[in-house]
């Protein structure tokens, strides 16, 4: 039975409620399938490239698992995510009820898009274990892996909440479960060049965000920020910037149409 949370309830319980939703959810298979997609494409171009073009080093093999995963992957998971999340109410009238609880629907929407972020940090773990796996046992690279690559990757659950929202207003409009994935993979596409062109404005787009958290203190681009605070503040403060719109835009458009 689908949790409905009762008129009056705090915020903390519509999340706690939303949680309890994401027990059987395949947003946990989501989480792990395309970052492992990830380390596999990087592991393959690493292993195409060793000794002729990349040294057999640890950074040199975590920028190409960072450079798939940052570049697109990661923007893919979250809009697989959001998309996950919402599509229970798309395909029932649980919305319905939900929206008839007594709760301003934004707190609503914003309890059902937070929890994106539960899944997401989990992917995060995937990520940078298979990363280390794949490094030590396959590739057998000497060495620790680098701490700014696991540095990175703790920072961009941070970068990722405008993200979030986005992909989740999206989703929540839309009832085709692949509108919110085409959509975050446009973005990232415009991201990249963004980034590619060196825009002050890719500091509040938010595929953008997410890419420039993942690759801090990596050799994956060629202009990545370092991971020390002169790296680090532009990153938070356009994640900052960045969520307050979109955080704002989905508590004003996000949720679907009542039936």
């Amino acid at each position: 039975m689908t949790p409905v949370p009762r008129a009056g309830a705090r915020p903390a319980s519509l999340v706690g409620a939303e949680l309890l939703k994401l027990r059987r959810s395949p947003a946990w298979f989501l989480a792990a399938l395309i970052p492992a997609m990830a380390v596999a494409t990087g592991a393959i171009n690493f292993s195409q490239n060793a000794g002729a073009h990349l040294e057999a080093t640890w950074v040199a093999y975590t920028s190409q698992t960072t450079l798939f995963y940052g570049l697109v992957f990661a923007t893919l998971t979250i809009s697989l995510l959001a998309a996950a999340v919402w599509r229970p109410e798309h395909r029932t009238s649980t919305w319905n009820l939900v929206a008839s609880s007594g709760h301003p629907r934004w707190a609503l929407v914003g309890a059902k898009s937070l929890v994106v972020l539960v899944p997401f940090a989990f992917a995060q773990v995937v990520f940078t274990g298979l990363t280390w796996a794949v490094g030590t046992f396959l590739f057998e690279i000497d060495g620790t892996m680098p701490l700014a690559f696991v540095g990175a990757n703790a920072i961009s659950v941070l970068a990722a909440l405008p993200l979030i929202a986005l992909q989740s207003a999206v989703a929540s409009r839309l009832p085709v479960f692949i509108a919110s994935p085409a959509a975050g993979l446009v973005g990232a596409v415009v991201g990249v060049g963004m980034l590619g062109k060196g825009l002050i404005a890719a500091f509040l787009w938010p595929p953008s965000l997410l890419t420039s958290a993942l690759t801090l203190g990596s050799s994956a681009l060629s202009d990545a920020g370092s991971l020390d605070w002169a790296g680090i503040a532009p990153v938070l403060a356009g994640s900052a910037a960045s969520s307050l719109v979109c955080w704002g835009l989905l508590a004003l458009v996000g949720g679907p149409k009542r039936g």
